[in-house]
């Protein structure tokens, strides 16, 4: 079985249960653990020849299509944003003609239990192109779920928010007080980025209910300190892909010129506002 997996499902714990439960099994990963057996993803071709014997031998694999390896790769679609998917899953699946499924790890009360929804095997007749077109969109249909789905059962690898952002227009998914979010880039409205500045703002002061108007000053709002400003702009920048200046994070008075600063850099257009610490 060839399982899939991305980051963004307690990638820490689950190759290790995937190799405790599932003999002759093989992790592709970033950096071997020395605790199972696995082969360095970023040694792409020896990675898929590895994978490629074990599972002509009936052995499973475990592999995350998402890094950032190999040259090969196809796009998918996920919430808005264009993601980069390695073809090496879909060759070794279509090689092979081996079980496919989606791999993670979801909480089931106060415990993490693995979870295997079977994927797309290849059909008699089937073109790889057919075969990798049904298998990219079982992959993407998966990560959509588990992003909208119950945000316990998400530990996102540092890299996902830069894979998303590599997308068409910039778009970034987070974590607000009203759940993910997918925001875009130079192709967001004004409204939207004051959406977007509302909930990350609301996170730092833990004030679900926070309504901000473009004269709302830090003053308006309790626990908006320097140090909650701080980290709104680290957000923001984390966030939307850019970096505020020495002399943007000194002047502007309200939220309505952060938005305007906001969407002058989104549009690559130069900015000399700043904004002042509250």
């Amino acid at each position: 079985m060839l399982a899939l997996t991305f980051h963004g499902g307690y990638g820490a714990l689950s190759p290790h249960l995937f190799a405790d439960v599932l003999q002759n099994s093989l992790i592709v990963e970033v950096k071997s653990r020395g605790k199972f057996r696995s082969v360095n993803a970023k040694k792409s071709g020896a990675a898929l020849f590895a994978a490629l014997r074990v599972l002509r031998e009936g052995g499973s694999v475990y592999l995350t299509p998402e890094g950032p390896f190999g040259k090969r790769t196809g796009k998918i679609e996920v919430l808005g944003a264009s993601l980069s998917v390695s073809d090496g899953a879909a060759f070794l699946a279509y090689e092979t003609g081996c079980e496919t499924g989606w791999y993670v790890m979801r909480r089931d009360g106060q415990k993490l239990v693995p979870v295997i929804e079977p994927g797309p095997s290849r059909d008699p007749g089937d073109t790889y192109a057919d075969f990798r077109s049904r298998l990219f969109q079982f992959y993407r249909d998966r990560i959509e779920e588990q992003l909208t789905g119950d945000p316990r059962n998400l530990a996102l690898h540092f890299w996902w928010r830069g894979c998303a952002m590599a997308g068409h227009g910039r778009k970034v998914f987070f974590l607000t007080t009203n759940g993910w979010r997918v925001r875009g880039g130079a192709s967001m409205t004004r409204d939207e980025v004051r959406a977007t500045v509302r909930d990350i703002l609301a996170d730092l002061v833990d004030d679900p209910e926070l309504v901000l108007a473009d004269d709302t000053t830090a003053d308006d709002v309790a626990d908006w300190d320097s140090i909650n400003h701080v980290r709104l702009l680290i957000a923001l920048e984390e966030d939307l892909g850019f970096r505020f200046t020495n002399e943007e994070a000194e002047g502007l008075s309200n939220v309505g010129e952060l938005v305007d600063l906001v969407q002058r850099k989104l549009n690559g257009r130069s900015a000399g506002d700043g904004m002042s610490r509250p």
